[in-house]
């Protein structure tokens, strides 16, 4: 087996030995509650947000991540028209994870899941191997472990890629010491300028017009063609997909050393003097009887292929379908960091090479490579790597490039589900300032939003439970923080819908003692109805020093629909002030337990249970989650641990019942010592009785060393 397809082999199975946990044994799947049959639970309804587009910005000065910069610095259009922004975020990812504290995904369809997650961040890493040299995959064997370790956060995925491999069959990682460990064993993946490790049809190419003789061109160009054509359908395929596995940006860092981008050749289709016979010519086969096709007969390939071969190859419009790439790409919200491993290049093509051509010649050839890396890199507002020997230093710009952005949320003024193609053009109002941003996105369809739905019911339909799992740990994915601050809010039941909202918002700590934050800050906070209104808004401030900020509107007695939650966190020591925006359903079900809120107790909060904003949590610390029910009435509370896969564990957890009688709810709660828990994802699954009314709800969490 050839260096090229040991490497697309340990390829397609990287991350099914990543994501196996070592003696973990797989639980089936979680039972749905019994519940008498007037108790059962009414088929869930489901909102499709169709005109929601999130769009992540890039803003640089001279080259360096620009960093503060508010919601009120953003102008967004689409189409021309100008769109209200209703969510704002400043992203810096925490990187340089140690690789146990990486949450593997643990199934292929778990890693496309987390892909999802809008504030996950998902890359591709193309080895083309068909345009690199040995010498350009060797200098990468230690280049490309330290770039995705210096890229990948510990919500981000990566995937890796090969020419030929279809795009489904890459899978999501995040732990990056199985592609280490592969690209150590098999450094040499390049084949470019190689003689050996040529795959069936080029051999068949080499026969047909073989080594010395006057057709020699034809079969190497023949080979030179169909690898560009081969690697940019590859990437084109892959672009495809990862616009089916999520909306937000994708980041492909593409490992070659460019594409001459061909053009139809009218003499290479005409194959004057060097046409070979049909392959219909008569023979005989192994059992000495007539059939047409003498060389298929004895297993061998037709010598007509070539022909065929060499009048598709001579059509073959490379630069067009390079545009399709951009096009796909840019439709796709794909962007691409071409990296270009030969560093700083005297020459396209070695001496070596039969068709070695004069300087001017081979500079122009080694110039049209590097431009469509360029080009590549522009059209879709990503970075090349290109013309430097300093390859660690150009894969830092890449770094830092994908590791400070910012993320806008709006909802579109066009409702139209048409399926058509809106440009996104965004604005920041600071002077000598640059914006790579999204370009635009395609809308859904009507008969996409319905099958969407459908399918949403039809599995919920078929396992509610296992909907009821997925959707908790999807929860966690989109609440696992940033490295500046995590919040959490949620509401509580009343007699009519709602009757109070809190949000509990912590700084990190290296956040909380930049210069800024050290005379503390101020805290606004404003709810808004589902018609528009603002139903209530505070204003507190966050003492000097402080990291914790708790915050609530009570006595509100609103009815149902979908609410918004406010947050503007501005510090007392100058810069724009930080926002956020959560939004929250209220169901017409007034018996509905509210939302789960998270405590902590452990070193840090002095042993004493403190809410937290932080789904993540230490082996140190004893976690409480508490659900609030309306009403009156007796009311009991049990509650067990699940793992990532549904399973029953064994740690104990205690359960207790709360009255408030200020505010006549109902708190459930369950404590967990989380010293027995390994680093990874799990869910208490509380179930609260009332009579004949049972209520169950799944609150994941996470444990991280």
């Amino acid at each position: 087996m050839s260096t090229m397809s040991r490497v697309a082999l340990a390829v397609v199975v990287v991350a099914s030995v990543g994501i196996a946990p070592a003696a973990r044994q797989q639980a089936p799947p979680p039972q749905a509650p019994s519940q008498p049959a007037d108790q059962q639970p009414a088929p869930p309804t489901f909102r499709v947000e169709a005109n929601f587009v999130r769009v992540d910005a890039f803003v640089t000065e001279d080259g360096r991540p620009v960093r503060d910069l508010g919601m009120a610095d953003f102008e967004v259009l689409e189409d021309g028209v100008p769109q209200e922004v209703e969510t704002f975020e400043r992203v810096d990812v925490r990187t340089n994870i140690p690789q146990e504290e990486r949450v593997e995904p643990q199934t292929a369809a778990e890693g496309r899941a987390m892909a999802k997650e809008p504030r996950s961040r998902v890359f591709v890493l193309f080895l083309d191997t068909d345009h690199a040299s040995v010498d350009s995959s060797q200098r990468m064997r230690t280049a490309i472990p330290k770039l995705l370790n210096d890229i990948i956060g510990p919500d981000d995925l990566f995937a890796v890629m090969v020419p030929g491999m279809a795009p489904e069959d890459i899978t999501f990682a995040r732990r990056t010491l199985v592609i280490e460990n592969i690209l150590e064993r098999y450094w040499a993946w390049g084949r470019r300028h190689r003689v050996t490790g040529r795959d069936e049809i080029e051999e068949l190419y080499v026969s047909c017009y073989p080594t010395n003789s006057r057709c020699e061109e034809i079969g190497l160009e023949m080979i030179d063609r169909r690898r560009e054509q081969r690697v940019l359908e590859s990437l084109r395929a892959l672009v495809g997909y990862l616009r089916t596995v999520r909306e937000e940006r994708k980041a492909i860092i593409a490992v070659s050393e460019g594409w001459r981008l061909y053009r139809p050749d009218r003499v290479l289709v005409e194959g004057v003097g060097c046409t070979r016979p049909s392959s219909t010519t008569l023979g005989t086969s192994p059992q000495g009887r007539l059939v047409p096709d003498a060389d298929r007969a004895h297993g061998e390939l037709p010598r007509g292929d070539c022909e065929q071969d060499r009048i598709l190859l001579g059509q073959y419009d490379g630069d067009q379908e390079f545009r399709d790439l951009l096009d796909e790409a840019n439709r796709s919200n794909a962007s691409f960091y071409p990296v270009d491993p030969r560093g700083l290049p005297a020459f396209d093509r070695p001496l070596s090479d039969p068709r070695a051509l004069r300087v001017v010649e081979d500079m122009a050839l080694l110039r049209q490579r590097i431009e469509s890396l360029q080009t590549l890199a522009g059209a879709t507002d990503g970075l090349a790597i290109v013309n430097s020997n300093d390859i660690e230093r150009g894969l830092h710009r890449i770094v830092d490039d994908l590791t400070s952005y910012y993320l806008l949320g709006y909802y579109s003024t066009n409702p139209k589900l048409d399926g058509g193609y809106r440009k996104i053009t965004v604005r920041v109002k600071r002077p000598g300032v640059e914006v790579r941003a999204r370009r635009g996105y395609r809308a859904a369809t009507e008969a996409e939003v319905a099958a969407r739905r459908e399918a949403e019911v039809e599995a919920a339909r078929v396992d509610p439970a296992r909907m009821a799992l997925d959707a908790a740990f999807s929860a966690l994915g989109k609440s696992a923080g940033t490295p500046r601050m995590q919040s959490l809010s949620g509401w509580v039941p009343g007699e009519t819908g709602l009757s109070a909202v809190w949000m509990v918002t912590e700084l990190e700590a290296g956040f909380a003692r930049r210069p800024e934050w050290q005379q503390g800050g101020t805290v606004e906070l404003q709810l808004v109805t589902p018609g528009g209104d603002v139903a209530s808004e505070s204003k507190t401030e966050l003492a000097p020093g402080g990291r914790l900020i708790e915050q609530q509107f009570t006595a509100l007695e609103l009815g149902p629909g979908e609410y918004v939650l406010r947050l503007r966190l501005r510090p007392t020591g100058g810069g724009l002030p930080y926002q956020e925006a959560t939004r929250f359903s209220v169901p017409d079900d007034v018996a509905t337990p509210g939302s789960p809120r998270f405590l902590r107790r452990g070193p840090l909060t002095a042993h004493a249970f403190q809410p937290t904003g932080d789904v993540r949590f230490r082996r140190t610390d004893t976690l409480r989650v508490e659900v609030p029910l309306a009403g009156d009435g007796e009311t009991s509370v049990r509650a067990e641990l699940l793992d990532r896969n549904g399973g029953i564990m064994t740690v104990p957890v205690t359960t207790a019942v709360r009255r408030d009688a200020k505010s006549g709810v109902t708190w459930g709660t369950a404590d967990v010592s989380l010293g027995p828990l390994a680093a990874g994802d799990y869910a208490v699954r509380l179930v609260m009785e009332r009579g004949q009314t049972r209520h169950e709800r799944l609150i994941a969490f996470r444990v991280v060393p």
